[in-house]
């Protein structure tokens, strides 16, 4: 009845694929990947419902991985870890709880050495960063 079943593909004016994903009863449920208008894949996850509810991954054009993020029921939920461009070093690391940062968050300079700690709440609350 005029809603998005199974898997649906999205092309760029060039011809090259922009998103394929699966969906059930107009909902995105199952598998999505989109890419960047060269062809190289800048994005890949799960979807539950129209709710992201899996470990993402976000890339660089130049096909390195940029961000590993997870979610739950649609909000960023658990670990994370994002990446300096090129060198692909972490840039920065921490946890989510129900789309809040907690615990610690790390943060590292371009050559791999941490520079700042930040320390949040169970709730999401800062309480305050240390820099070395």
């Amino acid at each position: 009845m005029g809603q998005r079943h199974g898997g649906t593909s999205v092309y760029y004016e060039n011809g090259n694929i922009k998103t394929y994903a699966m969906y059930k009863q107009g909902l995105s449920h199952g598998d999505t990947i989109a890419y960047y208008p060269n062809g190289g894949k800048s994005f890949e996850g799960k979807y539950t419902e129209g709710m992201a509810d899996s470990t993402s991954i976000y890339y660089f054009e130049d096909g390195k991985i940029r961000t590993i993020m997870n979610h739950k029921d649609g909000v960023m939920h658990g670990p994370f870890v994002r990446y300096w461009p090129i060198t692909n070093i972490v840039y920065m690391e921490g946890r989510y709880m129900n789309g809040k940062v907690v615990d610690t968050l790390e943060i590292y300079h371009k050559n791999g050495i941490k520079v700042r700690e930040c320390y949040f709440s169970r709730n999401g609350e800062k309480i305050g960063c240390k820099d070395f």
